[in-house]
């Protein structure tokens, strides 16, 4: 399944009214966005997919932070932009705590280097 273009560029458009430099990969046809390396939202069909913080949203809604927004959440473009901000928070606040501390392998004693 590839990405919708049209939800694509929405999704372009509501990162630059926010002023965020992002960059864009395929993977699997789906189209992601990354801020500061970090996968931040992703186009998937019709679907947005964005990382955000699990206490966002109502419990079974996500996955560790992921959440999957169809068309309903979607209409206008004001709630994508909405979307899009809390995406963008949670980034920040992955980035200014979780990489401040080593990061474990499942299963492995050792800490890695960031």
């Amino acid at each position: 399944m590839t990405y919708n273009d049209f939800l694509a560029n929405r999704v372009r458009k509501a990162f630059a009214n926010k002023n965020a430099a992002y960059t864009e990969t395929v993977s699997f046809g789906q189209l992601n966005f990354l801020v500061n390396d970090c996968f931040c939202a992703g186009v998937n069909g019709e679907e947005l997919e964005i990382h955000i913080s699990p206490d966002k949203v109502a419990r079974g809604l996500h996955l560790r932070g992921f959440i999957a927004l169809g068309a309903d959440e979607l209409a206008c473009d004001e709630r994508l932009e909405e979307w899009i901000s809390l995406a963008l928070d949670y980034n920040r606040y992955v980035l200014a705590h979780e990489r401040s501390e080593p990061r474990r392998v499942k299963g492995c004693r050792t800490r890695l280097p960031l």
